[in-house]
């Protein structure tokens, strides 16, 4: 019990953290700070234990924000972030292919009842919803991933669709920071 309260204020207290120094530090300062090559490791960083774990997912795309708005290059941020993404992504998919096995009685009927359910539904129609839900929404991927993880979809029928989605969310972010930099900061 102590171990898990622990690790969820450590979570938030680094949560906040990051977002304090995006808050009160100005942009150019911390990537001056950080160093251009290191600011790829961060996104890297970032991309990797922010898919991993639920809460910080969502502290990732505000960073790739901020960098690319500070001057990081765009294109080679997406790569590093989406990389990072998707090995968080299967790392959590790992994780959920162990955890099947300890499940309750109670857990077990709710895979059998998802599992189900999803047999129902053509392969594709998953992978098209896993695409959409990685690419274009701001909610943690593993909301999702680790469902199909428990239900035992094929692995190798999840890479494409989450890889793909980890490119367009980063790009649609990016994207987003350059030309509101432009718009907003082209005479400062």
């Amino acid at each position: 019990m102590y171990r898990r309260l622990f690790f969820l204020v450590i979570t938030l207290l680094l949560a906040a953290g990051w977002l304090a120094l995006f808050l009160y530090v100005p942009l150019d300062e911390v990537v001056e700070w950080m160093g251009l090559s290191n600011s790829y490791l961060v996104a890297l960083a970032l991309g990797c234990f922010g898919a991993f774990a639920t809460l910080t997912s969502v502290s990732t795309y505000p960073a790739v924000f901020a960098m690319a708005s500070a001057g990081v290059n765009p294109v080679g941020l997406v790569v590093v972030t989406a990389i990072g993404l998707t090995l968080g992504d299967f790392l959590f998919v790992g994780a959920g292919r162990s955890v099947r096995q300890t499940l309750s009685d109670r857990g077990r009927e709710r895979v059998e009842k998802l599992l189900r359910w999803l047999r129902e539904r053509p392969d594709r129609v998953t992978q098209w919803v896993l695409f959409f839900w990685v690419g274009f929404t701001p909610l943690a991927n593993n909301l999702l991933t680790g469902p199909l993880a428990l239900t035992d979809f094929p692995t190798k029928k999840m890479i494409a669709p989450v890889l793909c989605g980890n490119f367009a969310f980063p790009i649609l972010t990016v994207v987003l920071a350059v030309t509101g930099r432009e718009l907003f900061f082209a005479g400062a």
